[in-house]
């Protein structure tokens, strides 16, 4: 039995240094942190509603990008509490510059919110917003007197959410294809029965208010119908539109994409 339970002894005491391998070893924060409140598809689902997402990363820039802010959430009524635990830094180093960063889910419906960021001593408050149109952020006046520190600062006060049921037209050409853009967009309003929307020029957007990397960048377009059949509509009239005028025009693409993450590419049906 005495032989038997040293084994035992002996097995735990090779599995301690195991364990401790895999405990996290954390380093103090330095610098500010930036936060932002956004709404996100989660892992960049497709055919999924957006989700509210709070993001965190440091003003501080990193040599190796995969470090991670540790925090502790916990949510009281409408106070959004986050303490800042430290900076977790993984032994692989992916190495291009960066901040350490992480991002939260939220589950917030319509209404106002107050959110608490800190580290020790130190704290930041702001009062949320949340609205069917916007998610917006501003500083809250000191409660009983007590100063707030400068340990966080939002990266912008106002983030437009997607409208149900909205899809942005994103089209970009050579300079002499350039007429595709008004030619494709007159056969999508009269294909798919649409109505134009559109959002302010101040504040975060997360449909992209333009394509990026051709001669002609055209600003975005926005659009809402009534039913899952209209964007459908819209996709079968931008396939139409491949095949039979675009073709393989180089140089030229266009992108709907919608409210759920969906998306019918030209490129794409080639």
């Amino acid at each position: 039995m005495a032989t038997r339970k040293a084994f035992v002894l002996l097995g735990l005491a090779c599995l301690l240094p195991s364990f401790a391998c895999h405990e996290k070893v954390l380093s103090a924060r330095e610098g500010r942190i930036l936060f932002a409140i956004r709404e996100a598809y989660p892992y960049g689902q497709e055919g999924v509603e957006p989700s509210i997402f709070l993001d965190l990363e440091t003003e501080k820039i990193y040599g190796c990008c995969n470090f991670s802010i540790e925090s502790a959430f916990r949510r009281i009524g409408n106070r959004l509490l986050v303490e800042i635990e430290g900076i977790y830094k993984p032994e692989l180093c992916l190495t291009a510059m960066g901040p350490a960063n992480s991002s939260r889910e939220l589950v917030l419906e319509a209404g106002s919110y107050t959110l608490e960021i800190s580290d020790g001593p130190l704290r930041s408050e702001f009062l949320v917003e949340v609205t069917d149109d916007a998610l917006s952020v501003a500083a809250a006046a000191p409660a009983h007197g007590l100063p707030l520190s400068g340990l966080a600062v939002p990266k912008f006060s106002s983030w437009w959410r997607y409208p149900r049921n909205s899809f942005v037209y994103l089209c970009g050409t050579t300079e002499e294809l350039a007429w595709v853009n008004d030619d494709f967009l007159s056969r999508l309003r009269a294909a798919a029965g649409l109505r134009e929307i559109e959002f302010p020029a101040q504040g975060e957007l997360g449909y992209p208010r333009a394509p990026q990397g051709h001669h002609v960048d055209h600003p975005a377009r926005y659009f809402v119908y009534d039913d899952e059949g209209r964007f459908a509509a819209a996709g079968a009239a931008l396939e139409a539109y491949v095949r039979d005028v675009i073709g393989q025009m180089s140089g030229t693409s266009i992108w709907l994409r919608d409210w759920k993450n969906r998306s019918y590419r030209s490129w794409m049906m080639n």
